[in-house]
Parts: structure tokens; sequence; C-alpha cells
């Protein structure tokens, strides 16, 4: 686990646990913010229950528009950040010049939210 992926990881802890009194570290003595468990405990230790949270506590990826068009049409052509190269406008959507007034006519980032947004399990937002 690099640097990187520590911060992330903690803040990951902090935010799913949401106040250190439900916290499982904080309850075992064992939290990896704290001042006077960072001073006495030796740091392969401290990573390596950082690194066991991480693994029993994965990322859950939920479903997005572009995952749902790419299980069916694997082939459509991605931007340079992978993002579908389709505009949302397009007749097979509903979206109309709202969309494009909404945005300013920013296509990426239009793009971006419209094929990025998550979708509830009949594929729908």
């Amino acid at each position: 686990m690099d640097a990187k992926e520590y911060i992330y990881t903690l803040r990951r802890i902090c935010s799913t646990d949401c106040f250190c009194d439900n916290c499982d570290f904080k309850k075992n003595g064992t939290c990896p913010l704290d001042k006077t468990f960072l001073l006495s405990t030796p740091s392969e230790d401290i990573v390596s229950s950082v690194e066991q949270w991480a693994k029993d506590h994965p990322i859950k990826h939920k479903e997005t528009r572009q995952d749902t068009l790419l299980a069916k049409f694997p082939n459509v052509k991605l931007d340079k950040d992978g993002i579908i190269d389709t505009c949302p406008n397009f007749q097979l959507y509903s979206s109309g010049t709202e969309r494009c007034e909404q945005y300013k006519r920013n296509c990426d980032v239009c793009r971006r939210d419209y094929w990025l947004e998550e979708v509830g399990p009949n594929g729908r937002s």
C-alpha cells in the first residue's frame, strides 16, 4: 500500500464509520489517527491494520449509464478520458437542448456527467 492509497483508505475509514464513537478502530484502541496509538505502535502494525480494513471493506462499484451501454456494445468509441464519445442529446435520448443550455455547451463536462451517472438495477437513473 503506497502513501496515497493509505491516506485514501484512512479517509474511507473515517467517512464509513461516521463518528469516532462507532468506529471499530477507536473501540479497540487502535485508531490509526490517534496520537497515542501512532507513537506507541510499530508502523508496520498500523499499516497492516489499515490494509486489512481495506481488504475487509472493498469499494463497491455502482453501475453507471456507461457501464450499462458498454456491457451491450463493448466497441463504443471512448474519448481520451475513457468516457463514451457520444453526445447525450443524441436522438435516442430525451435530454433535448436543455442539457446544452445547462452546461453552456461544455460537451466534455456534459458527457462525463451524463454517462457516469449511477443507474438503478433496471438500468435507469
